[in-house]
C-alpha cells in the first residue's frame, strides 16, 4: 500500500517555483499556458512570471464564434494584460485576406513592410500563381553567363518596347484579374498597419519586451522588431501623444506595380508563372516626391531574400532588373475609386 500511496504524490508540486516557471517558458503557447492556469492556484500565480509567449490562432474558426461577442482573438488579448514580464512574443493571427480557389492551386502570396516608423511607409506584395522546378541550380560560372545573356536580352527588350503597346505586353493578364491582385495588396495592406498598431500598443503596455514577431497562419506577411528597435519606437510613439492634436497630414500612396506572365530563376532553378509585383509607399499628398528608383528596388530585392529557399528574393531581383521596363507607377489617393473594376471606369 504505501508503494500505491507513493506512486500517487505529484512530485511535480515540490518543484521549485523558478523550474516551474521555467518550464511555463518553454511550453511558451498561450494554449497550454491557459490550460495549466486552471489547474492550481499556484500554477495560476507562476503564470504571470513567464517570460515567452506565443498565441497562434485556429486555422479554423466557427462562424458563430467569430460572430459572437467576445472572439477567442480579443479574448487572448485579455489574457495577454496579466502577462507583465514577457520578453518574446510570437502572435499567429488569422489570415483576413485569402480568397476560396476552390480546386485550383493556391498562388503564393508574401508581403513586406519594408521600411516603418508609427506608420507603415513602404510595403511591397508579390504574388505567383505557380512555381516549379525545371532544372538543377546553376553553378556560379553558368549564372555569370546567363546574367551576361539576360543584359543583352534586356537590351532588346527596351528597344522594342515603344513599338508594343500595353495589351501586347500582358495579353494574358485581364482588366478584372489586375485589379482583384491590386485589391488584394491594398487589403494586405491593411493588414500591415493593423499589426504594426498591435505592435506599438505591445512595446507601451510590456516595458520588459525585447522581441515581437506578428505574422499569419498562411505565413503570408510578418512584422518582426527587437532590440533598439522597440526602444526608438516607444520614444516615437510617446513623443507624437505629447504633441498636441493637430490635424493629420493627407498622404497619397505611390503604387508601382507590374505583372510577368513567366519569371525564370535560373540560380534556383525555378520558373514562376504569372507573377505580379506590387509597392506601396505613402507620400505627402499633392508633392512632387515620387521616391528615389534605385533605392527603393534594393529596398523591395531584398526583403525577400529568405522567403522560400530564396526563390522570390531571386524573382524579385529578375523583375527589376530583365523586366524593370514593365513596372508602372501610379500616385492614388483614393484606393477604392483609383482601383476600381472596369463598370468604375
Amino acid at each position: 500500500m504505501e508503494g500505491v500511496k507513493n506512486l500517487q504524490l505529484n512530485h511535480f508540486d515540490r518543484l521549485p517555483d523558478d523550474i516551474v516557471v521555467f518550464i511555463f517558458n518553454k511550453l511558451w503557447k498561450a494554449e497550454w499556458l491557459c490550460r495549466c492556469s486552471v489547474v492550481s492556484k499556484r500554477f495560476g500565480s507562476l503564470i504571470p512570471h513567464v517570460r515567452n509567449l506565443a498565441v497562434i490562432a485556429p486555422h479554423y474558426i466557427p462562424k458563430w464564434l467569430q460572430e459572437g461577442e467576445e472572439s477567442q482573438a480579443t479574448s487572448i488579448f485579455k489574457f495577454l494584460l496579466g502577462l507583465r514580464k514577457i520578453i518574446s512574443l510570437y502572435l499567429e493571427l488569422p489570415c483576413y485576406h485569402k480568397d476560396d480557389w476552390g480546386g485550383t492551386r493556391v498562388p503564393i502570396i508574401k508581403w513586406k513592410v519594408t521600411r516603418f516608423n508609427t506608420n507603415v511607409e513602404c510595403f511591397t506584395f508579390l504574388m505567383a500563381s505557380a512555381v516549379i522546378k525545371v532544372n538543377p541550380p546553376l553553378s556560379d560560372e553558368e549564372e555569370e553567363e546567363e546574367e551576361e545573356e539576360t543584359e543583352e536580352e534586356t537590351e532588346e527588350e527596351e528597344d522594342d518596347d515603344d513599338e508594343e503597346t500595353e495589351e501586347e505586353v500582358e495579353p494574358w493578364m485581364t482588366g478584372d484579374e489586375l485589379c482583384h491582385r491590386i485589391k488584394m495588396a491594398l487589403g494586405c495592406f491593411d493588414d500591415a498597419c493593423s499589426r504594426l498598431r498591435i505592435v506599438l500598443d505591445t512595446i507601451e503596455g510590456q516595458k520588459m519586451i525585447q522581441s515581437i514577431t506578428i505574422t499569419d497562419i498562411m505565413q503570408q506577411g510578418k512584422i518582426v522588431v527587437a532590440g533598439n528597435r522597440i526602444a526608438e519606437l516607444r520614444d516615437l510613439e510617446r513623443a507624437e501623444r505629447s504633441m498636441p492634436t493637430v490635424e493629420s497630414a493627407k498622404v497619397d500612396l505611390l503604387l508601382k506595380h507590374g505583372s510577368i506572365q513567366v519569371v525564370h530563376v535560373p540560380k534556383s532553378g525555378m520558373v514562376l508563372g504569372r507573377v505580379t509585383l506590387i509597392s506601396l509607399k505613402q507620400v505627402d499628398a499633392g508633392g512632387n516626391d515620387d521616391g528615389d528608383d534605385i533605392a527603393d528596388d534594393d529596398i523591395l530585392a531584398g526583403y525577400f531574400d529568405g522567403d522560400e529557399d530564396g526563390v522570390l528574393g531571386e524573382a524579385v531581383k529578375e523583375m527589376l532588373t530583365t523586366h524593370k521596363y514593365r513596372l508602372s507607377t501610379t500616385r492614388i489617393s483614393d484606393p477604392i475609386i483609383e482601383i476600381g473594376g472596369p463598370e468604375d471606369q
